[in-house]
This record gives structure tokens, sequence and C-alpha cells, in this order.
């Protein structure tokens, strides 16, 4: 199995099944819908949205497993490793997925 190190302490897996089951988890509570990573303080989006289905949530999570080996991708590319969390703060300000949640009233 490969990983992508984002930092020296943390490494997403290259595969998707894997990171599915045991990197990323998707929390539904009083303020909405969180995608948290299982191995470091990291929140990779948030929604004020708690009705998303069980389908959509799998689908996020798949942009977000695509998203951090683009950025892997891109740093090979450009011959240096930055790191994702240079690109991405911890509370993932600049998450930009290609596709926007509507929001629900409370």
């Amino acid at each position: 199995m490969k990983y992508i190190r984002i930092s020296p302490n943390v490494e997403y897996s290259t595969d998707m099944d894997f990171f599915l089951e045991n990197q990323i988890l998707c929390i539904v509570d009083k303020e909405g819908t969180k995608f948290c990573s299982l191995i470091e303080n990291r929140l990779f989006m948030r929604s004020k949205n708690r009705r998303i289905s069980k389908r959509m949530q799998e689908h996020i999570m798949r942009e977000i497993h695509s998203d951090i080996s683009k950025s892997d991708a891109k740093e090979e590319k450009q011959g240096r490793k930055r790191g994702f969390r240079r690109q991405v703060e911890t509370e993932c300000t600049n998450f930009a997925p290609t596709f926007s949640l509507p929001d629900t009233p409370s």
C-alpha cells in the first residue's frame, strides 16, 4: 500500500477503500455535517446542512481523497514537497470542493 506524506507524522493512504474506512469520518450533529481526519487534528470540510445523503457523504469523502492525491502529485511534479498542510489550514478554510451543498434552515 502506498501513502501520501502530509507532514512528518501524517500519511494518508492512496488506497481509496482504506482511506474511507480508516482515515476520514463524517459527523452529523446539531451544527451541521463535518468531514474530519481520523489520523490528525484536521477538519476537511463543514456544512450547515444536516441532511446530506449517505451517497453524497461518500462522494464528498472521495473528492477529499482525490484532492489530497492531486495536491501530492502536483508537488512531486514541481520537484518539492511543501506538504498539504500549508495549502489547507487546520480548519480547511481554503478547501474548495468542485460542488456546493445547499444549506437548510435549522
